[in-house]
């Protein structure tokens, strides 16, 4: 992680603990300033991620961007018009074919939302006992999972996939 960006983490957290010690309702806030900074570092992801294919890569930028109050950036607004546009002028079929099916062919709704619900969780969990004092290793992914009604081998997979997504929020 840069120093730049290691420092508008340290600033933004300083600003939001500020904010939620006059306000604590604004706690869980999506728009106070370290939500921002992770918002905008997730966003940094999107525009390659709709190069390579991903129609869904934009329907994600526009919601960081809408949850966050951050200004759309250029690529996604002309992305945006031109699948919209599209539909409009009879050119494509649904709105799947402009913005890509939310779910590949065969993808389990259930596995994924156990994934999503439970990632954090996990992460959460891990992270709490490594500091205090605790290896991460198989023994304790498998007392997390246990915790969270998951083996050891998901725990350990929703922890790292859960820590990648975080990027540098997760050092």
């Amino acid at each position: 992680m840069s120093d730049d960006y290691a420092e508008r983490i340290r600033q933004a957290m300083k600003e939001s603990e500020a904010i939620i010690a006059r306000d604590p309702g604004r706690a869980a806030d999506p728009t106070l300033p370290i939500a921002k900074v992770a918002a905008e570092y997730d966003l940094e992801a999107e525009p390659q991620r709709f190069e390579a294919g991903d129609r869904m890569a934009l329907m994600g930028a526009m919601r960081i961007c809408a949850n966050h109050d951050l200004p759309m950036p250029l690529w996604v607004s002309r992305a945006f018009i031109s699948a919209y546009d599209q539909v409009l002028n009879c050119k494509a079929k649904s709105w799947d074919t402009v913005f890509g099916n939310p779910y590949p062919k065969g993808e389990h709704l259930s596995a994924r939302r156990k994934k999503r619900t439970k990632a954090p969780a996990v992460w959460v969990a891990i992270n709490r006992a490594h500091k205090q004092g605790r290896a991460i290793d198989e023994s304790l992914f498998t007392e997390v999972g246990k915790k969270l009604g998951l083996g050891k081998t998901l725990a350990a997979e929703y922890y790292y996939a859960q820590k990648s997504r975080m990027g540098p929020l997760a050092e």
